[in-house]
């Protein structure tokens, strides 16, 4: 799907939350196979605050395990109620969490072995981590702070946009938000 969208001209973004770094290469490899030279970027959540954060090796399992039975019974009747159906989906026993950061860094390292133009983490201020990665592996630009500066760095084709946003509304994000980090090859 994201070769597809860059080939039709829009901007296809990998969603990598769930991968692993082998298997963001081996997706990352085919879309350069695919992509036609056509950018495309990689969408990593790292959330600004996690109530599992300065935790090691915390699982999906291991969090499921913090649901009480209580709200589990809650939410089993509240979807019952409204005719929705209950579906699960089994995980290995030592599957990381969704958000588990030194796990997205280790993507990104992943990543940048890749023609990238685009890292996107919607849940909050990139991490310091995240920003020395990107300027590591690319010049650094420079960081617009009204909407004219972000549309005078999109008019300079920058190399890798690193996107994190606050935005009310996702589709108003390039006038509104004021974290946008810009590198420039």
């Amino acid at each position: 799907m994201v070769a597809a969208v860059s080939r039709a001209g829009g901007f296809g973004v990998l969603g990598a939350t769930a991968h692993s770094p082998d298997t963001v290469e081996q997706e990352l490899k085919w879309i350069d196979d695919h992509v036609d030279g056509k950018p495309y970027g990689i969408d990593v959540l790292i959330p600004e605050n996690i109530s599992t954060s300065g935790e090691k090796d915390v699982t999906w399992k291991s969090l499921e395990a913090r649901i009480s039975p209580a709200h589990r019974d809650f939410t089993r009747n509240l979807l019952k109620k409204h005719g929705v159906e209950l579906t699960t989906t089994n995980v290995a026993d030592n599957q990381p969490q969704p958000f588990d950061a030194r796990r997205a860094m280790e993507v990104l390292e992943v990543s940048f072995r890749h023609p990238i133009k685009l890292i996107a983490n919607a849940l909050g201020v990139p991490p310091k981590a995240m920003i020395d990665m990107g300027k590591k592996h690319v010049r650094a630009g420079r960081r617009p702070g009204r909407r004219q500066g972000a549309r005078a760095c999109a008019r300079s084709r920058p190399a890798l946009i690193f996107w994190s946003c606050r935005a009310p509304k996702p589709a108003v994000i390039a006038a509104r938000c004021p974290r946008w980090f810009w590198f420039r090859r």
